[in-house]
């Protein structure tokens, strides 16, 4: 079980790096067809459509 911690928190820091090191590696990431993204002032609303 200390193993599965141990790998889980390596992934998520690795993950952690890559964000941070190059932001925009995920910009596609919520700018798919379909998404409704509304942007106004401090205001930032985002609706991911999916069909079922």
């Amino acid at each position: 079980m200390a193993k599965l911690f141990i790998l889980t928190g390596l992934i998520f820091l690795g993950i952690g790096v890559l964000l941070y090191f190059l932001p925009g590696l995920f910009s596609w990431f919520g700018k798919l067809p379909g998404d409704i993204r509304i942007a106004s002032g401090n205001t930032f609303v985002f609706i991911p459509l999916r069909k079922l």
